[in-house]
């Protein structure tokens, strides 16, 4: 899983959120699926390292001379040499990649539940007209030619009155 992965599944069309919500169950079991599938491959790594370590660690014991320790070395001596050996500093940095993956699909699993809940609030919004137009008053103040931009002009100024009022101003 690349790092760069776009977050445009992420995205949101107010105007269409029945198709919205219809694609979420999908996006999710997308990315709940490379989560378990970075983890396995994590999983694998740590076996990786593991085994590395290992066979390092046996090869350092028999020949100690080919790593440069004398016959007998100590424990410590052999850990530093372990350490220090190509094949475990690939498997450590394999691991270290298979960890950043799973941090990843894990975030994106994580978006999607916001995702969810920002479906759900917008569908609350839209219930309650939050999307709707202003409309012309029905008042007889009101007049035919008035325009939408009028009335919300109107209605902008009215909760400007309102506040003030509610804050004391006048």
């Amino acid at each position: 899983m690349s790092t760069s992965s776009s977050s445009a599944f992420l995205d949101i069309d107010p105007m269409r959120l029945d198709e919205e919500w219809l694609k979420q169950p999908k996006l999710y079991f997308e990315w709940a699926t490379k989560l378990a599938d970075t983890r396995r491959e994590q999983d694998n790594a740590k076996i990786q390292l593991d085994l590395a370590i290992a066979q390092t660690d046996s090869r350092i014991r028999r020949k100690p001379d080919q790593f440069g320790l004398p016959e007998k070395p100590t424990e410590s001596a052999i850990n530093a040499k372990v350490g220090l050996a190509d094949s475990v500093q690939e498997a450590k940095q394999a691991l270290l990649d298979a960890k950043h993956a799973v941090d990843v699909a894990q975030a994106a699993v994580t978006a999607l539940e916001h995702r969810k809940r920002a479906l759900t609030e917008l569908v609350e919004l839209h219930s309650s007209n939050y999307f709707a137009e202003p409309k012309l008053p029905r008042s007889s103040a009101a007049s035919p030619q008035m325009g939408k931009a009028d009335v919300l002009q109107r209605s902008l100024a009215r909760k400007t009155a309102l506040r003030r009022e509610q804050k004391g101003e006048d």
